[in-house]
């Protein structure tokens, strides 16, 4: 039996469709929106960058010559990586961390759209973004409104679109990082009887257990209202899923 032959309309359609995603891959280049994309992407990495800077650097030393850190933090910590006990100062590095790796998918993606490389990176940072980035950094800074319509959060879901993973493999992140940090913490204040949180020390039993239950559930709820600003915001799945690697 011979083979089934083509629809010449369905392959001429699928054709047309591929060279039309590719025109937009290698004409976005030039587009001006695309240019100040990465430029944006650009100036927010290195804003958080100074920032980072300053205050393991100028900030930390300056604090730490005047004696206003507990001298226990200056013995265990070497020089100024006592702030790497604090979410403060971890949610900035987060947020580096971030712009950064947008900065490269944002390259990787111009000049390679369909490569694994390209669909990597893109993965990692929509990951990044929805299990760590924004409900470890919404929980720390008590998320308001305010913090919601802030350039940085708006720039997230509308310059850059994303396309969450499945809930289970965000909220598992977001967790595990959480359960990471306590495990940080606590260890400081039982072992090195460094408290980052004195208020830990004073917590007992059936209460110290409900905290974190209640700061877990917090996280979950964050994760979930960061989806719903990805869909509201950045459109919906099916159209963030059809996009280029943006």
């Amino acid at each position: 039996m011979g083979k089934k032959g083509t629809n010449p309309k369905k392959s001429g359609r699928s054709g047309g469709l591929k060279r039309q995603v590719q025109d937009q891959d290698q004409g976005s280049v030039g587009n001006p929106m695309y240019l100040g994309r990465r430029l944006s992407l650009f100036v927010i990495f290195c804003y958080y960058l100074f920032i980072n800077i300053y205050d393991f650097g100028y900030e930390a030393v300056l604090l730490r010559d005047k004696g206003l850190v507990p001298p226990e933090q200056v013995k265990f910590f070497p020089g100024v990586l006592f702030r790497s006990a604090y979410m403060t100062h971890i949610n900035q590095i987060l947020q580096l961390v971030y712009f950064f790796w947008s900065c490269i998918t944002d390259m990787v993606s111009a000049s390679a759209p369909h490569s694994s490389a390209g669909r990597a990176t893109v993965a990692f940072r929509d990951w990044f973004l929805a299990a760590i980035v924004f409900p470890i950094g919404s929980t720390k800074r008590q998320l308001t409104a305010t913090y919601l319509c802030s350039p940085v959060a708006s720039h997230r879901y509308v310059v850059v679109k994303h396309k969450y993973p499945s809930r289970i493999s965000g909220i598992l992140g977001a967790v595990g990082f959480a359960l990471c940090y306590l495990v940080w913490i606590l260890y400081l204040g039982f072992a090195k009887d460094i408290w980052v949180y004195p208020f830990l020390k004073v917590l007992e039993g059936p209460y110290f257990i409900l905290f974190f239950a209640v700061m877990t559930v917090v996280l979950i709820i964050f994760y979930i209202i960061g989806e719903k600003l990805s869909s509201v915001l950045g459109g919906s799945e099916k159209k963030v899923s059809t996009a280029k690697f943006d």
